[in-house]
């Protein structure tokens, strides 16, 4: 858990902290307090969160004290970040090299489509 960041422990939090913040980035960590992984991102946010006042605002997430809010933005890697700016969610799409394979793939192997995509490799 990060000392310096501001934590949100419920629904009407969220709701709220959501509504309120205008004309910034709203960055909400979702994870656990006691997963190392999450500790590591909450000290870079937090040595972040000063610099980036001006622009953003950074929260805490519990995933276990906010499940109607894991559910709905499908948290399934701990930590999750969800990002919001002036109360809209903003879809930021991280699989860059995952959709660029799965483009591949279907115009190499249009009969072929697999759900999870292969690279195609010739050998030398």
């Amino acid at each position: 858990m990060s000392l310096f960041l501001p934590k949100l422990t419920c629904k009407k939090d969220i709701d709220e902290v959501i509504k309120g913040v205008a004309e910034k980035v709203l960055v909400l960590r979702f994870g656990r307090d006691e997963d190392s992984i999450c500790l590591q991102l909450d000290e870079i946010l937090s040595k972040t969160a000063h610099d980036l006042s001006n622009m953003a605002s950074i929260y805490i997430v519990d995933v276990d004290k906010a499940p109607i809010y894991t559910r709905y933005f499908d948290i399934s890697y701990i930590p999750s970040t969800v990002f919001f700016f002036n109360g809209q969610h903003m879809k930021v799409d991280y699989g860059i090299i995952q959709s660029l394979l799965t483009s591949l793939n279907v115009l190499f192997c249009p009969t072929n489509t697999p759900k999870t995509p292969k690279l195609l490799l010739r050998r030398s």
